[in-house]
C-alpha cells in the first residue's frame, strides 16, 4: 500500500507541476515556444439551440432555420416579413404517382408533416382504408421531404380522405392537395366523386 501511496504522490507532483508550466512558462522543455487555448464561452442562439455562427448552414426546410431566418431583420432593419412565394414556407399536401418494381403503380404522399400530420398514423390509416401496403419514406428525389408511399394510384381517392381524417383537426383544406406530375409542375387534382 506504501508503494501505491508514493505513486498517487508522485502523480498528483507530476500534474501541479504541468499546471505551473501552464500558467507561467510559454516555452516548453526543448526551448519551443507554445500557444494554449483558452476556453471561451460559446453563446447559443435562443430559437435554433445552436452557435449562432452556424444558423446560416442549418437544412433551409427544418423549423429552426425557419424560425431563424423570419427572426432576421431585413436591409431596412425591420423584421423579415414572412414571403408566401418561398417553397420551404409554404404548406401543400403533394401526390405524386409513379412506378415500383415491375411497373406496378405507387403513389407518393408528400407534405403531411408540415401539416403536423404523424407520418406513422397516417399510413396506417391510409393501410386500413385502402387495404393495401403502406411505408414512410425518410425523403424522396422530387422535393426531398419525408414522405408516406402507397401501393396502387390513390390519386383521386387521397384527396378527400386526407380532407376527412385532418380538416378538422390539422386544418386541412382540398386546395392545398395537388398531384406533382413528372415534370415537376403541380396541378389540382379534380373532385370526381363530387355531385
Amino acid at each position: 500500500s506504501d508503494e501505491k501511496h508514493q505513486h498517487g504522490e508522485r502523480r498528483e507532483e507530476e500534474y501541479a507541476g504541468a499546471d505551473e508550466w501552464r500558467e507561467g512558462n510559454e516555452e516548453d522543455s526543448k526551448g519551443a515556444k507554445r500557444q494554449f487555448l483558452h476556453e471561451q464561452p460559446v453563446e447559443y442562439d435562443r430559437i435554433t439551440g445552436v452557435p449562432a455562427e452556424y444558423n446560416e448552414y442549418l437544412p433551409r426546410d427544418s423549423p429552426e432555420f425557419r424560425g431563424w431566418s423570419e427572426a432576421q431583420p431585413s436591409k431596412d432593419g425591420t423584421p423579415a416579413a414572412r414571403s408566401s412565394r418561398s417553397p420551404s414556407l409554404s404548406k401543400e399536401i403533394l401526390i405524386r404517382i409513379g412506378t415500383r418494381a415491375f411497373k406496378k403503380p405507387g403513389t407518393l404522399v408528400i407534405g403531411l408533416d408540415s401539416y403536423g400530420i404523424e407520418l406513422s398514423d397516417a399510413k396506417k390509416k391510409f393501410a386500413k382504408k385502402f387495404a393495401c401496403a403502406c411505408s414512410v419514406g425518410k425523403s424522396c428525389k422530387e422535393t426531398n421531404k419525408p414522405h408516406v408511399f402507397i401501393q396502387g394510384n390513390k390519386l383521386y381517392d387521397l384527396p378527400g380522405l386526407i380532407v376527412e381524417l385532418y380538416g378538422s383537426t390539422n386544418g386541412v383544406t382540398r386546395a392545398a392537395i395537388q398531384e406533382l406530375q413528372k415534370d415537376g409542375k403541380k396541378r389540382e387534382i379534380p373532385d370526381i366523386y363530387a355531385d
